[in-house]
């Protein structure tokens, strides 16, 4: 696992026996997806009314295709589509948030909205909120269709 990657994790409180799943899952990666490598990381998670980080999502992003790990740390269940998929367009739900710098009162939802009535969700807390919106930036944005007038 790159040392970025580590990085980012260790950043959102995971620890060692998650660590070990994601590189299990990143495995797994290569192996469905032979010709792609792992060129971003990001985990969808929240905060429990207790404090606890509860955490949803992987999602590794390769050049042209990306897999998400659903309920990750307890089940094997993937989702495999392309990275460049248009999508028609995008809800932004910030508290606490703004768009530069995350503080522990941060919070950032994005939803996106695809052609065919499908739809992906991302969730943020904290320092997070800064990942999600680099997340954002460099493969949500650039991917929404350009509407033209008739």
């Amino acid at each position: 696992m790159k040392n970025e990657f580590s990085e980012y994790f260790k950043s959102i409180g995971m620890k060692e026996p998650v660590l070990l799943r994601i590189e299990t899952i990143m495995k797994y990666f290569s192996q469905l997806l032979p010709d792609e490598e792992v060129m971003d990381v990001f985990v969808s998670e929240y905060l429990e009314a207790d404090g606890t980080r509860k955490y949803e999502r992987l999602r590794l992003m390769g050049k042209k295709k990306g897999l998400v790990a659903i309920d990750f740390i307890s089940r094997d269940a993937f989702s495999i589509a392309d990275q460049d998929d248009p999508i028609t367009s995008v809800k932004i739900e910030a508290r606490n948030y703004d768009f530069e710098k995350a503080t522990t009162m941060s919070r950032l939802y994005i939803r996106k909205f695809f052609e065919y009535a499908t739809d992906s969700e991302y969730n943020a807390s904290m320092e997070n909120c800064d990942q999600l919106m680099r997340i954002y930036e460099k493969y949500i944005h650039p991917n929404i269709k350009k509407l033209h007038a008739e």
